[in-house]
């Protein structure tokens, strides 16, 4: 049988906590094309609400190494009798390969290692050829090799139609030529936009120039008809953003800078028009030739998030600069954030500190007096002082409202870390009460910000471990 894919789904049995990340299914895809698609659940099915996706990949592992996989799984599976199996003790796998005429043919068995000695040392080296961590394959175990087959992700610099800048997405279809036409999801929305490769390579392993779980895929290749004489630019415009662009034109022909800054911040979030978004950016570099700080600042906030623009984080430290110099608050807060995780350059906690105890001191700005808050907590150019740290986050919490009532965005991160300090007495005398609803707070404030944040699921996590020893604890007292 000659195999174009296969696509394996293991599932496990029993109980699993989606905070602690616990594994309970995974769905693995390989095709003759060298393509490789793997995610793995946490929860036990879709009807689980803490069902939900805890690991996903998608890359190019060859069609070298790739027909020798198929080429294994057709020796131990060919002529075997199909037909699905459940199990009530270990789990069972699930899987369906289709031949290169479109056949699917389905094998299911029980997920252990005594089931089937000969499927269980298929699972042993399929281990050993696929470049992935802990999988359950056909018998549940989680082995770990010591070599391991490099993992490329084929990267492409797309431009997208209309705009003069570059974004990286993953190619699932191989190396794209240069010039070509593709179908890309963009801006926070997703909106479906049209965009010329400028070039494409393959990256190995921690060299991506960005970061795999939080780059996008291209949806498809597209002819050049399709590019040039489809869904042209302003055909779905709205009355009203075109009414809007209108206005900026003006605006920017008669050279109206403080008319352009607004324009700008006002639609500082609308990232489901192209046109739009261009010139959001051109009115903030406009008026940051002009010497406006606070368009220095929102223009650096774009290049930091890669938003509209390519993520620069050097160019971001230039802009933050300008507006820190300038004495826009939020700038030197940004620029403590750049030394402090060094996004621009190496790390520099010295530098991290300067700035945010210079925001502190200045304006009691809330993300400056709580990153002073972790400083101290974990000894980062200053002695370690729990009680320092605990003071510059109750200081950090009552800073953080705004005059319209209105918290920061930090809000949820400073509850944590309050939270924490109460429940294990950092810095303060314990008080688990108090430590749990903060903590709950900030779940809260966290799973508000999932959806836009990749680092928010790691803080869930963190955040329901601390509910549990708290709940443990008040539960044992009498």
């Amino acid at each position: 049988m000659r195999i174009q894919k296969i696509r394996l789904i293991s599932k496990k049995l029993g109980q699993y906590s989606s905070a602690l990340r616990e594994e309970s299914e995974q769905k693995l895809t390989i095709s003759n094309s060298g393509r490789l698609w793997f995610t793995a659940y946490s929860g036990r099915d879709d009807d689980d609400q803490d069902y939900s996706a805890v690991r996903k990949l998608g890359a190019s592992i060859g069609k070298e190494l790739a027909s020798e996989i198929l080429e294994y799984v057709n020796e131990v599976f060919y002529g075997r009798k199909e037909g699905k199996y459940i199990s009530d003790e270990h789990g069972s796998f699930e899987l369906i390969i289709t031949d290169t005429k479109g056949n699917n043919y389905v094998y299911g068995g029980e997920l252990s290692k005594s089931a089937d000695r000969i499927i269980s040392n298929l699972s042993v080296k399929l281990r050993e050829l696929i470049p992935i961590d802990n999988l359950f394959l056909f018998d549940g175990g989680e082995y770990q090799t010591s070599e391991k087959t490099t993992v490329r992700y084929c990267y492409c610099s797309i431009e997208p139609k209309g705009m003069s800048t570059n974004y990286f997405y993953i190619s699932d279809f191989g190396l794209l030529q240069s010039g070509s036409f593709v179908e890309i999801p963009f801006g926070k929305k997703n909106t479906i936009m049209k965009g010329t490769v400028i070039s494409s390579d393959y990256f190995e392993g921690e060299n991506v120039p960005f970061a795999v779980e939080v780059t996008k895929h291209i949806i498809r290749e597209i002819s050049q008809d399709e590019f040039e004489n489809t869904d042209e630019l302003n055909e779905n415009l709205s009355r009203e953003d075109q009414d809007d662009l209108d206005e900026v034109e003006d605006l920017i022909e008669n050279e109206n800078y403080d008319g352009m800054y607004q324009w700008a911040y006002e639609h500082h979030e609308r990232d489901d028009v192209q046109q739009i978004m261009a010139k959001v950016v051109q009115c903030y570099e406009e008026c940051v030739r002009q010497n406006m700080p606070v368009a220095a600042l929102n223009l650096g906030t774009l290049y930091y998030e890669g938003r509209y623009v390519r993520q620069d984080y050097q160019k971001a430290f230039e802009l933050y600069k300008i507006a820190a110099d300038a004495g826009e608050p939020r700038a030197i807060s940004n620029l403590g954030y750049c030394y402090y995780y060094g996004r621009h350059q190496e790390v520099d906690y010295a530098k991290a500190y300067e700035y945010f105890l210079k925001g502190a001191l200045l304006f009691d700005d809330a993300n400056c007096l709580f990153k002073l808050g972790d400083m101290y907590l974990q000894g980062y150019h200053v002695e370690k002082n729990e009680r320092y740290a605990y003071l510059m986050y109750e200081r950090a919490m009552f800073e953080c409202y705004g005059d319209d009532g209105r918290p920061d965005p930090i809000i949820p991160d400073i509850m944590q870390k309050m939270g924490q300090c109460f429940l294990y007495g950092i810095g303060i005398s314990p008080d688990v009460p108090k430590a749990l609803t903060l903590l709950n707070n900030a779940l809260t404030g966290f799973y508000y910000r999932k959806k836009d944040d990749p680092n928010a699921v790691q803080l869930i996590a963190e955040t329901k471990k601390c509910i549990e020893d708290a709940e443990r604890i008040l539960d044992s007292e009498e």
